[in-house]
């Protein structure tokens, strides 16, 4: 039973029975997500027959369609800035020498060449697209603190405004030769500054007179984006909470977008759409918002509560959204800043995931791939030009960072000793295991529930994965999958642990293999139940057990059970604070059991009872239970795969372009 089969390897058992060591790997079919015109089609040659502990000859994919960038998706590196505080700037042709401070904003034009505007010092920096750095505007002795940028992808013209209630425009003196030759700018400077003036009085603020060009009036303006057409400026008013559109053909009318619906608070930066859609970030209210063509605004992601929950929309949590772009699939990128510090990505349909950073809340200056990654109040995001890498305004850490978005990617991993190579799609290695059966598997991104399988309580499918508590006190609820009819010693569940908690904690949630687990709600739901195994997750902040394994009946709330408790781990309950992370556990067939959080290591090899290999279980099921007591704290699990037995495992390689 697989609930969304997505047939792409399938790893079985020996077509022989007497070498025990072999394994059928069967590649059948794939799913590739691309963000150009032509996704790519990707197969691999099969059926293929390999052994254990030998090493396989490198699957390599045959693509029919659209390329796939040699990236690895989700990696983050550092392009450019040396991270020192380059309050006096550095410039220089080796762009990781470079010094920046305060970045608030970022444009790319049709070369390649990024304009970085630093708030703090009223600059404007130009990267090029061999990496050299260069001073494009100084204006620090005016006092000038750009806000926003935005390129007219036609004529090259530049557009900033600053905190100062002011749009100004630097035009391209090559626009004849663009997009086919690098842009020209010959300013402004200190003294030259006010013959750019596009729009607004620099110091003189309002937002009701909607009048042509420096007759206009803002409340300080920030983000700003040109809609596909190149005819009009759009920008948002950070002290009005509005936005404002220019037409960009002198006199450079100014009208305000008239809308309707969710009332939007506090504006910081937004993308237009091909069609003219506006999607709005707002710090304050941490949400993303959605501005019809008709006016209508609806909150798109974000719940309004700040926090880092993945998720659908409103059942996401973001916190201090900045800056936001958009790649030519639809898919929005989100500059999570001083709350977050982590890179969101929206896809068309609403759904939030963390492309990069801790996912909870933590910063750094690490380099990595997705969540391993650390940035420090990530300011902006901007999508290149080829739709395949991203780069960020990493504020405090006054750099300016990169994140692949090609590459490869397969759910769900690969059996070990395998593993598929990020940039070219190669799978390779020596297999020292044999497959194990794919018996269910559920991304839950839908709200079909699988055969087989039953929520009780207050468990849901909401917000892209499997709510099991809602953020309200003291209630409960699981989600159940039934037994796979095979009577089997190995067992290997993966799963994504999601908690919404931001201080004290809930009760917590566990998982239970049993014939006898039960769904409905008790005193001890984070301990699991039944007479087979269990594992916990106890989050509430008074408990000194965090991670509990059991086998056995008999649990109780307590660091001394004896005779069911197989170990523990008692780091801090601050572990599971608004953490998501990924869990594997793995039964081998001599019945040891190895629980391992974020790859690394809990549980080593511990040995289960002897009753565990004498009992049949062909009737056991998979249960996870949460509870919540005194704290409004969500528990969910996702990306569920559950492998027993050996047989067909089903993988996913996805492709994105």
């Amino acid at each position: 039973m697989i609930r969304k089969p997505s047939i792409a390897f399938c790893f079985s058992k020996s077509l022989c029975p007497y070498y025990t060591g072999w394994i059928t790997f069967l590649v059948c079919i794939f799913q590739a997500v691309g963000a150009m015109a032509q996704a790519p089609n990707i197969s691999y040659a099969t059926p293929q027959v390999y052994a254990t502990n030998n090493a396989i000859s490198n699957l390599s994919p045959s693509n029919s369609g659209g390329s796939v960038p040699a990236l690895t998706f989700r990696n983050v590196t550092t392009y450019a800035g040396s991270g020192a505080d380059g309050n006096t700037p550095t410039n220089s042709t080796n762009p990781l020498l470079a010094t920046f401070k305060d970045i608030v904003s970022m444009v790319v034009d049709a070369k390649g060449n990024i304009y970085v505007a630093e708030s703090g010092n009223g600059r404007i920096r130009k990267i090029a697209a061999n990496g050299a750095v260069t001073m494009l505007m100084d204006l620090d002795g005016t006092n000038y603190n750009p806000k926003g940028m935005a390129i007219n992808s036609s004529t090259g013209d530049l557009y900033f405004s600053v905190g100062q209630h002011a749009i100004y425009r630097i035009p391209n003196t090559n626009s004849a030769n663009y997009p086919g030759q690098d842009p020209t700018y010959t300013g402004p400077t200190d003294a030259t500054v006010s013959t750019y003036l596009m729009a607004g009085l620099r110091g003189t603020s309002g937002n009701t007179n909607n009048s042509t060009g420096t007759s206009a009036r803002f409340n300080i303006p920030l983000g700003m984006d040109v809609d596909a057409s190149n005819g009009f400026l759009y920008l948002v008013e950070y002290g009005s909470s509005l936005i404002r559109k220019i037409s960009l053909t002198s006199p450079y009318a100014v009208t305000t977008v008239t809308t309707s619906g969710v009332s939007i608070s506090q504006p910081e930066d937004l993308v237009v759409d091909a069609a003219g859609v506006l999607f709005v970030t707002s710090a304050g209210a941490n949400v993303v918002y959605r501005v019809g063509t008709d006016g209508v605004v609806t909150t798109f992601a974000g719940s309004g509560t700040a926090g880092y929950l993945d998720g659908q929309g409103t059942s996401a949590r973001l916190s201090d959204p900045r800056g936001i772009d958009m790649d030519a699939a639809g898919n929005l990128y989100v500059a999570d800043g001083s709350g977050a510090h982590s890179i969101r990505k929206i896809t068309s349909a609403g759904y939030v995931s963390t492309l990069a950073g801790s996912g909870t809340g933590l910063s750094g200056t690490s380099e990595g791939v997705g969540t391993s990654a650390r940035f420090d109040v990530p300011w902006e995001v901007i999508v290149d030009r080829t739709n395949s890498l991203l780069y960020v305004g990493d504020n405090t850490n006054n750099k300016v960072r990169e994140v692949e978005i090609g590459g490869y990617t397969v759910w769900p991993s690969l059996t070990e000793g395998l593993s598929i190579s990020a940039t070219t799609g190669v799978i390779s290695g020596t297999p020292t295991v044999r497959s194990r059966q794919v018996y269910y598997a559920d991304d839950f991104d839908d709200a079909a529930g699988g055969t087989g399988t039953t929520i009780a309580g207050h468990a849901a499918y909401l917000g892209g994965w499997m709510r099991l508590t809602d953020a309200v006190n003291s209630q409960d609820g699981a989600f159940k999958v039934d037994a796979s009819g095979v009577n089997t010693n190995g067992l290997q569940v993966d799963f994504k642990f999601i908690t919404g908690k931001t201080s004290g904690g809930a009760d917590g949630m566990s998982y239970s293999f049993s014939s006898d687990a039960v769904t409905t709600g008790g005193s001890s739901v984070q301990l699991g139940t039944g007479s087979g195994l269990s594992l916990s997750f106890v989050t509430y902040s008074s408990n000194t057990i965090k991670m509990n394994l059991y086998y056995g009946s008999g649990r109780t709330n307590s660091t001394t059970v004896t005779g069911t408790l197989l170990a523990s781990n008692t780091s801090s309950n601050a572990l599971w604070l608004g953490r998501t992370a990924n869990i594997s556990l793995t039964i081998d067939n001599d019945g040891k059991v190895t629980v391992k959080v974020e790859g690394t290591t809990v549980f080593n090899q511990v040995q289960l009872p002897a009753g565990y290999a004498a009992a049949d279980k062909s009737t056991w099921y998979h249960v996870f239970r949460a509870v919540t007591g005194g704290f409004n704290d969500v528990h969910a699990i996702d990306d569920l795969v559950i492998r027993q037995s050996l047989g067909a495992a089903d993988h996913t390689v996805t492709g994105y372009n």
